[in-house]
């Protein structure tokens, strides 16, 4: 699996920097694209059986249009497929969705939520989201959100 995601990690670049360069240099070649192709299928198929990382690195390719077409919804997607199984990236990168309105509609208190659970769990950059963020939320909506992070409990994988 990490040799699966690191081929579509390394086509995902290729194509990300050629998309970039599109109108200067002619396209990717067709072995190369149809790797990125196989590798993104091969990618929604973990996905597809649960696996929280392979769910993790869609919602990224889908949040940042690498591989795939931007869609924020489609990485909300599967950033909450990844969260709900406590994997703490996804949990990282849905509660900035969150707080954004991006793919989801805007909703603090649930955005806290996801940031705390990732912050539980070591993430650095949601300790430093939480830090920032904190003194903007009402204490109601960090109440709410702290409560929601309380009453968590990840999903096993089927």
């Amino acid at each position: 699996m990490r040799s699966l995601i690191l081929l579509l990690i390394v086509c995902t670049v290729l194509l990300g920097s050629a998309t970039a360069r599109a109108q200067q240099q002619p396209p990717l070649p067709a072995d190369l694209a149809a790797g990125a192709a196989k590798a993104t299928a091969e990618l929604h198929s973990q996905a597809n059986k649960g696996e929280a990382s392979a769910q993790w690195n869609l919602g990224f390719m889908y949040a940042k249009g690498q591989g795939v077409a931007k869609n924020d919804a489609e990485a909300a997607k599967w950033f909450r497929k990844a969260a709900d199984q406590g994997f703490a990236a996804a949990q990282f990168n849905l509660g900035m969705l969150y707080m954004n309105g991006q793919g989801v509609t805007k909703n603090e208190a649930e955005g806290y939520k996801w940031l705390l659970l990732a912050s539980r769990q070591g993430n650095p950059d949601a300790k430093a989201q939480l830090v920032q963020l904190e003194p903007k939320l009402t204490p109601a909506q960090q109440a709410d959100g702290q409560r929601q992070a309380d009453a968590f409990k990840p999903t096993k994988r089927h």
